[in-house]
């Protein structure tokens, strides 16, 4: 890994919101001017005292600015119609770096940040106060944080910038006051991007084999260095065995009573606008409680097994995620609606960690033939279109069924599991993903069946006890999902009774491994 300072080019953009009031026989609207002013000033800024070369970038204006005459606080459909300044990034390097736009506002300004709002590249508008601060520049008082991402060797970058008075605002609190910014490009070489580092450690092993690799571990270690390309069509690369090295300190949780760990480097994963990035994937190690996959009325109070309406789904993505509340909310965990189980708050995912997630397209098909349950079938199915059987009326309001949903937090799917085992001695890695089923089962053939305990007993993503649950359904009910079992197997159970939850959630493509070397007491470090 090298050892790169972070480097910054900047183009001065200097954003002046002015307000002025004209008194006469009628009484104007106050208006606001966002003009960037753009200097050259061809100069890096280098600390760490550094001696390998920074990455060689050009921040190049692609437009004259923003031009915000005549407005005044609006809504922000009003404020995404507006004039974009557009501008563009290019790395000029060999290899891919790794980017971070900052908007910084000067020490001088008199309309308060939280009456501006920004959307970038077109994603949803946001406060500027919202997004993450770090250090900023002399002579600025804030430097917010608006994008990160990579850019490849020899390429570039285009980026749209809209700014508008939000309605936080009234006339009287921008009137002759102004507010200046300026836009910094940050740049690092990106031989740090976490994605990177976990595929540097099986560097020079073949990618076309499902073959266990086995790196060196840490010294004093007690996990392993044990990964595996699963042979997909994402030809996915995976932690395997009964305990790899893949532990990560992830919302400030690596302690024995939490802690998270690396299910794998997942290719070609669909951030929900069609951009396919390689991400890392995380499963929380230890359960935030048993609560119900869905416990709607619908199916006599059995619930519904379609992810886009279960209640599971807007628990995670809703209380788990949400940073306001000052008490411990009731959950779902029982049918027609219960909802008596308290969620610990001090278990929700800070803002910190959710600056490191971002979304991800999850597939929603299911299946149940039991030919269809070995891990390559598996997964092919989960990104498939069967969602319940054609053969059942959908007369009780739980048809059509999605196929995928967009979102930050899910579950793992079953391919996750039957693609974490390392097998053994008795039954090898091939035979337990290749031929046999991880799924309960009356075939015999079933990691369940202690002719193949290989293949469980050498699988991290196996209970400790109990059970939890998948995101899958099962095709053949409108009301069962499935989980995996402490026996070893994958298996399914009614939506509306309870059982454990172990969020997943997806690293962005650009989040670094900035330390640590993946062991329980020394866990991977990330950085954004």
């Amino acid at each position: 890994m090298k050892n790169e300072p972070n480097t910054y080019k900047s183009k001065k953009t200097v954003i002046i919101f002015s307000l002025i009031i004209i008194i006469g026989a009628i009484l104007f609207l106050a208006f606001a001017y966002f003009a960037p002013i753009v200097t050259e000033e061809n100069n890096y800024t280098t600390s760490g005292g550094a001696t390998v070369t920074a990455p060689n970038i050009v921040y190049t204006d692609l437009s004259n600015g923003i031009n915000l005459s005549g407005t005044y606080p609006m809504t922000d459909e009003e404020g995404l119609l507006g004039t974009p300044y557009d501008f563009r990034i290019t790395n000029n390097e060999s290899v891919k770096i790794k980017y971070e736009i900052y908007l910084q506002t000067e020490s001088g300004n008199t309309i308060s940040n939280n009456l501006v709002s920004i959307s970038l590249d077109g994603l949803p508008p946001k406060v500027l106060t919202t997004f993450p601060t770090k250090t900023p520049n002399s002579g600025y008082s804030y430097s917010y944080k608006i994008d990160t991402g990579l850019i490849n060797a020899n390429s570039s970058r285009d980026f749209t910038l809209k700014a508008w008075l939000n309605k936080n605002g009234i006339i009287s609190t921008v009137q002759n006051k102004n507010w200046y910014g300026k836009i910094f490009a940050k740049a690092r070489f990106a031989d740090d991007i976490g994605t990177d580092t976990i595929l540097n450690i099986v560097a020079g092993s073949p990618t076309n084999s499902t073959d266990v690799i086995t790196k060196e571990a840490p010294e004093g270690a007690t996990c392993t260095n044990t990964l595996a390309y699963d042979g997909t069509t994402d030809n996915n690369l995976r932690y395997v065995g009964a305990n790899p090295c893949n532990y990560v300190n992830f919302n400030s949780e690596n302690d024995d009573d939490a802690g998270w760990r690396i299910i794998g480097v997942m290719n070609n994963i669909d951030d929900g606008t069609g951009n396919l990035e390689t991400r890392i994937k995380l499963i929380r190690a230890t359960s935030l409680g048993n609560y119900s996959w869905d416990s709607s009325e619908i199916n006599n109070g059995y619930g519904v097994n379609d992810w886009t309406q279960a209640d599971l789904k807007n628990e995670l993505n809703g209380d788990y995620l949400d940073t306001s509340l000052v008490s411990n909310p009731n959950w779902y965990n029982g049918g027609y609606n219960e909802k008596n189980a308290i969620f610990d708050i001090s278990k929700r995912l800070g803002t910190g960690a959710q600056e490191l997630i971002g979304d991800a397209k999850w597939y929603l098909g299911g299946h149940y033939k039991q030919a269809d349950r070995i891990p390559s079938t598996t997964y092919t199915k989960e990104r498939g279109t069967t969602t319940w059987s054609t053969s059942h009326s959908c007369s009780d309001g739980a048809c059509p069924r999605a196929t995928e949903w967009t979102g930050k937090v899910a579950l793992i799917y079953p391919s996750d599991y039957g693609y974490a085992t390392a097998g053994g001695t008795t039954t090898n890695r091939s035979v337990c993903i290749g031929t046999l089923s991880a799924y309960n089962s009356s075939s015999g053939e079933t990691w369940y069946n202690n002719s193949y305990s290989d293949c469980k007993n050498n699988d991290w993503l196996k209970p400790s006890s109990g059970s939890y649950w998948m995101l899958s359904p099962y095709s053949n009910s409108a009301y069962i999902a499935y989980m995996a079992s402490v026996h070893g197997y994958v298996d399914y159970y009614n939506t509306g009774f309870n059982s454990a939850v172990l969020p997943a959630v997806y690293l962005k493509s650009s989040v670094s491994i900035s330390g640590g070397s993946g062991t329980p007491t020394d866990p991977y470090i990330l950085s954004n």
